[in-house]
């Protein structure tokens, strides 16, 4: 540091550095278990988009107060019946349009 009052301090010293915060229930879940619900749904439906879609709408549905955690200790089963089914309703709508 010179005498130049432009300079500024580091980052470091400006600012406390912020405590990582523990992942909600929901979070967890879709950390651990995200990646499963669109490779299956992605299976099923053929597109990535649509496993987008199913991905989106099994975690929205979970994300009503309390749900997540009513999951049980191995929500593997529910969430990959729950992104097969939702893969199956899109394919089924886009095939009787």
């Amino acid at each position: 540091m010179g005498d130049d009052p432009r300079e500024e301090a580091p980052v470091s010293a400006a600012r406390p550095v912020p405590r990582p915060v523990p992942p909600t229930p929901l979070e967890a879940v879709f950390r651990e278990y995200g990646d499963l619900v669109f490779r299956t749904a992605f299976r099923v439906s053929g597109s990535a988009a649509d496993a987008e879609d199913v991905l989106q709408t099994v975690f929205l549905r979970l994300a009503s107060p309390g749900k997540a955690e009513r999951l049980g200790a191995e929500p593997r089963g529910y969430l990959q019946r729950a992104a097969v089914n939702g893969a199956l309703d899109l394919v089924r709508t886009r095939r009787s349009a």
